[in-house]
């Protein structure tokens, strides 16, 4: 009994949670795109935005995880990051601060290339509209 009520409680927590794209910025040569994934777990926890460099292939598309930052902000007001490449293989990742980072990497070689990766905290993004960033994304649409 104990273990079904278990397993009710992890897939309605589960059902709860949200994985959705918030920002994509390809590379000045294109041939490579930052994505921006926000996760939501509820009421309860912070957001989590997921970082991945991705790159089209013949059958499919090649992604790789760059890391994640638990309660990112641009603001005392707003959740998120800001996707910024600062050339053909380097991105930068600017927040203002995070509770946590996980999976960490600096450089990643996709297709003989290397990217470098630059996490850059203390950068206060003023114009950031308050909330996360799929809310605001949304709200966009709506009212164009």
């Amino acid at each position: 009994m104990k273990n079904i009520l278990f397993i009710l409680l992890f897939l309605f927590i589960s059902s709860c949670s949200s994985w959705d794209e918030v920002s994509r910025v390809s590379s000045p040569n294109g041939l490579v795109d930052a994505v921006l994934i926000e996760s939501n777990g509820g009421a309860t926890t912070s957001f989590n935005y997921h970082i991945f460099l991705e790159r089209e292939k013949f059958f499919g598309v090649e992604q790789i995880k760059i890391g994640n930052l638990y309660g990112a902000i641009r603001s005392k007001n707003a959740y998120g990051i800001n996707l910024k490449w600062l050339n053909s293989t380097t991105i930068q990742l600017e927040y203002l601060r995070a509770k946590e980072i996980r999976l960490q990497l600096n450089n990643v070689d996709i297709q003989g290339v290397t990217y470098s990766i630059e996490f850059h905290s203390g950068v206060e993004d003023t114009q950031a509209p308050a909330g996360g960033m799929l809310y605001n994304l949304r709200n966009i649409h709506l009212a164009n």
